[in-house]
């Protein structure tokens, strides 16, 4: 019979896990990214186009990404692998807020390239919410 008294081991930190850190920080990182393009996509169309009609436009375009494609998405992300579907996401992401910068600096930022990055940066962060989320529903994070 065991002693009911004796010690409990003790755990590692969860900050001394090289897992835990690389999906915590690169979900904080992925947060944030989300919100300042959230307010940056009007803001930047405002400052090309100088049309808050424009602005509001690729606001809506954003919003509707999302309920267009939510259902979709949980439905797909079933039948994929959830982290190369959460890489994927996230270098695509990555390789299209890039191309804003060096559009505006050569100068050939068009109001139709912002739809297009809008459009792909709202659909990944669609695709990456759902997997981020089915990821902690199902207790695997």
């Amino acid at each position: 019979m065991a002693d009911m008294h004796a010690t409990p081991t003790r755990t590692a930190s969860l900050w001394r896990n090289r897992d835990y850190l690389l999906l915590w920080g690169g979900q904080a990182i992925s947060s944030i990214g989300c919100g300042v393009t959230q307010i940056a996509w009007p803001l930047l169309t405002l400052a090309v186009t100088r049309s808050p009609a424009q602005a509001g436009f690729v606001g809506a375009v954003r919003a509707l990404i999302y309920v267009l494609l939510v259902l979709p998405a949980g439905a797909l992300l079933d039948r994929w692998d959830r982290k190369r579907a959460m890489i994927l996401c996230a270098s695509g992401c990555a390789l299209v807020l890039v191309s804003i910068p060096l559009a505006l600096v050569f100068g050939h930022l068009t109001l139709a390239h912002i739809y297009l990055a809008t459009l792909i940066e709202g659909a990944r962060n669609v695709f990456f919410s759902a997997v981020s989320g089915s990821l902690r529903s199902s207790g695997r994070c």
